[in-house]
């Protein structure tokens, strides 16, 4: 019998975007298709063109970036010292690497870091005057880990706002993150601040729970045309975070003590307040429970896993913060989970077959270390389809970035 199924390299496929001026100089947007096989951030910076130009913030932005063009200057301004800095591409603890796996010309290779010098093709952010930066994103993996890394870096050098990510994060679940995060940044009526967007960007549900380990350094607590010059706390302590969560229809304001409570009470807790306020026939051992410990608060994803054994991202985020859960976001999408339990059965010859493709058939061992090779069954509510996913997380051994790699199998 021939097996029929389809095998999709999950990244991201977008037309290649040649440097953009658009307004005054605010914002420098870099992303970068990173050639066969590899990773695509170009959708990102897309994404982010749309936000900027909807709120009436100017930028600068290229998806082909050179070392030459990322260290000149545009309009008297020196790229990398403009308002906001948005690198999306890989990265580690200290810096961010883009080049181009088929490029033939040179000045395509790279890095991007705070304080570390990694020869000549380094931009060296503490070289700059990062005092004019109010906003810097380094979207990369590991970005924000260890108590000293490329973001942390660039607020002690000046910069008002800092943000990277302590762990690697699958391509599609951060392009969605920072497509939310982007679309509040500028909105101060939306909660005033930027932290906002930050938990607007939170109160959702991804496949990749990890996008939501992040490290901020500098003032997120005012709104982003408010930065003043001088750096401040994470968060001024009289504020608290529950006003910067969104209100919007997905949300459920919560009340509940849980300060004194075991994880296993406070799931209890989430599961009998679903079953009395949303829905009767909830049942949280259907469902799988991740909890992401942030800076003051720890935010639970509880996604719907279809017969026990396919993944989803159909559920509730919860919001605990100073010992009380405050907030409850309905991401089930008025899904009805007994309909989805109807799903056809997957014939186990073809599963077979798409669980037992190893590792050297998707990937280069010689450029890269597997850290972790994560395989489910998913279930996409988009397109109403069961995958069988590979989730690599890998380090290249060249430069020491990690990245994650992620493969779909149509079953």
């Amino acid at each position: 019998m021939k097996l029929n199924f389809k095998k999709i390299i999950f990244s991201l496929c977008t037309t290649l975007i040649m440097p953009t001026f658009v307004s005054a100089d605010v914002g420098l947007l870099v992303g970068r298709n990173y050639g066969s096989g590899d990773i695509n951030t170009t959708t990102d910076i897309t994404k982010a063109q749309t936000q900027f130009t909807y709120a009436g913030q100017g930028y600068i932005s290229n998806t082909n970036p050179t070392y030459f063009w990322i260290t000149g200057e545009q309009n008297g301004v020196k790229r990398v010292e403009n308002s906001i800095l948005f690198f999306s591409g890989h990265g580690n603890q200290n810096l961010m690497h883009f080049y181009n796996n088929d490029a033939t010309a040179g000045g395509y290779d790279f890095y991007i870091t705070g304080t570390s010098n990694y020869g000549s093709t380094t931009v060296r952010l503490a070289s700059y005057d990062m005092s004019k930066v109010k906003l810097a994103v380094f979207a990369g993996c590991k970005t924000g880990s260890g108590t000293s890394n490329v973001a942390s870096q660039t607020k002690a050098d000046g910069a008002k706002a800092t943000i990277g990510w302590k762990e690697s994060i699958q391509v599609g679940s951060h392009s969605d993150w920072l497509n939310r995060f982007w679309s509040k940044v500028f909105t101060p009526g939306f909660g005033g601040t930027m932290l906002t967007a930050i938990q607007y960007a939170n109160s959702f549900t991804y496949s990749d729970s990890r996008v939501k380990n992040i490290s901020t350094y500098g003032n997120w607590s005012t709104a982003y045309n408010s930065l003043s010059l001088e750096n401040e706390a994470f968060m001024d302590n009289s504020v608290s975070i529950n006003n910067n969560l969104i209100d919007d229809e997905r949300k459920h304001n919560l009340n509940i003590v849980s300060k004194s409570l075991s994880e296993e009470e406070k799931i209890n807790v989430l599961d009998e307040y679903i079953k009395n306020n949303i829905d009767s026939s909830f049942k949280i051992e259907n469902f799988d429970i991740k909890k992401t410990e942030g800076h003051d608060y720890n935010i639970y994803d509880i996604t719907y896993v279809i017969n026990g054994d396919i993944k989803s991202i159909l559920g509730y985020t919860v919001f605990e913060i100073a010992g009380k859960f405050v907030a409850l976001y309905d991401n089930t999408q008025g899904t009805s989970f007994n309909n989805l339990e109807t799903l056809n059965t997957i014939s186990p010859t073809q599963f077979n077959t798409t669980s037992n493709i190893s590792i050297s058939d998707l990937i280069d061992t010689n450029t890269y270390t597997v850290e972790n090779d994560y395989r489910y069954k998913f279930y996409d509510n988009e397109d109403g389809r069961v995958y069988y996913v590979i989730r690599l997380d890998l380090l290249n051994k060249i430069d020491n970035t990690a990245t994650v790699k992620t493969f779909k199998y149509e079953l």
